[in-house]
């Protein structure tokens, strides 16, 4: 099933800046399952087509030309991508393992489970890459990130000569370095990057909790939307929510209080956390004998 929308998709962007509304007409589509998608789409990234259509991919979206493939399937069906993946002719094909499970949502809210995702960014995205720590959102190569979980096993993953392997650290301090950006749009988007990186981490809700202090309100507006996605580890930022409240900016006062609302409403799931940090030790691990250290 395709749809186009003029809108936006819920993985890429929580709000937009009312100058960059009027100038493009933001379009997006999605495909639930495995039917092949067109060669030509993808020739930026030659030999990245195998990879694409694996048979293993349950659904695809493409905003703009920010685009992932999302797959569920066995180790040896991840280590067969792998494979398909390390023979990919560009200069760098990044793999990045991270604690498990891979969650994404439709375009109107279907969840939707996955266990390992291609990431690419091509067409109008790809300006992002061009702004100020922007290819530290958007990459300018192709990542395959990987979710640990109970099928997905660490020790069980077979890396191909000719990749490029990092872990859920290296990943998340490019997210927190683009929230420095000089770039409104850089800074406001890596917000939803960070928490979506490692909900549950401290240092990572303060960084974000941080630009409730921007200059620009559109910043401050995604800072709120983002933060209760650390549920209650971000009530310290309640009283800055507050603050970022008191303003004229109907949109944002009303995504602050919202904000207070939800995280202070927020139940700590342990199990999860546990899972998270379980799976985290053991990718630390794997990649730590990896590199022979």
């Amino acid at each position: 099933m395709k749809t186009r929308w003029h809108g936006f998709a819920r993985v890429w962007v929580l709000a937009l800046p009312v100058a960059l509304a009027s100038a493009a007409t933001w379009l997006g589509e999605e495909h639930f399952g495995n039917e092949p998608l067109a060669e030509a789409n993808f020739a930026d990234w030659p030999g990245i087509v195998p990879v694409v259509n694996d048979s293993s991919r349950v659904y695809h979206s493409w905003v703009n030309g920010d685009e992932s493939c999302y797959y569920s399937g066995s180790i040896e069906a991840l280590n067969a991508c792998l494979r398909r993946f390390a023979e990919v002719k560009l200069p760098i094909r990044e793999v990045v393992v991270r604690p498990g499970p891979g969650r994404t949502e439709s375009f109107h809210g279907k969840p939707i489970g996955f266990r390992w995702q291609l990431h690419l960014v091509g067409g109008i995205a790809r300006h992002m890459t061009g702004l100020d720590q922007g290819a530290k959102v958007w990459s300018d190569h192709p990542i395959l990130h990987i979710f640990v979980d109970e099928v997905i096993r660490p020790e069980a993953i077979q890396f191909p000569e000719g990749v490029t392997v990092t872990g859920l650290d290296s990943l998340k301090a490019r997210y927190i370095e683009a929230l420095s950006s000089t770039d409104l749009t850089v800074r406001g988007w890596a917000c939803e990057h960070v928490v979506a990186a490692d909900r549950y981490d401290d240092e990572s809700a303060k960084a974000v909790a941080a630009l409730l202090e921007d200059k620009e309100p559109w910043v401050r507006l995604n800072a709120a939307l983002a933060l209760p996605g650390f549920g209650s580890r971000a009530q310290f930022a309640l009283p800055a929510l507050a603050a970022a409240g008191a303003t004229e900016d109907a949109q944002l006062a009303q995504a602050a209080r919202q904000a207070a609302i939800d995280i202070q409403a927020a139940k700590e799931n342990e199990q999860a956390a546990a899972d998270f940090a379980a799976a985290r030790a053991a990718i630390a691990e794997m990649l730590k004998s990896r590199l022979g250290r």
